[in-house]
């Protein structure tokens, strides 16, 4: 059996993301994403990015939790912005949810 697939439904996100990616290469932004389980070590390694290099270069941080703010609590001590996304449930963010916080992020 042959499914076609019609339509892209994640079109209009990787459209968004191409405009991220633009958005950051004109600023001259060096962007990564850290992904992993919870308990993993993602907000650990952020502590210890942003105690190294917070005071040499410029860094932000975009927060995605499910529900709560705690990490990004954790990351508003270093002098960096810190930016918290809640997605309600959500494993991922979604670019558009990214494209209105880069609109926030002094870049």
């Amino acid at each position: 059996m042959k499914v076609e697939v019609e339509k892209n439904l994640l079109a209009k996100n990787e459209q968004r993301a191409q405009e991220n990616k633009s958005i950051l290469e004109q600023a001259d932004v060096f962007a990564f994403d850290i992904v992993g389980s919870p308990g993993c070590g993602k907000t650990t390694l952020l502590e210890y990015l942003l105690s190294e290099l917070g005071q040499e270069i410029n860094l932000a941080v975009i927060e995605g939790d499910l529900y709560t703010r705690r990490d990004a609590e954790r990351l508003e001590g270093y002098g960096s912005q810190v930016i918290q996304i809640n997605t309600q449930g959500a494993c991922h963010l979604e670019a558009l949810s990214i494209q209105q916080v880069l609109k926030k992020l002094d870049l």
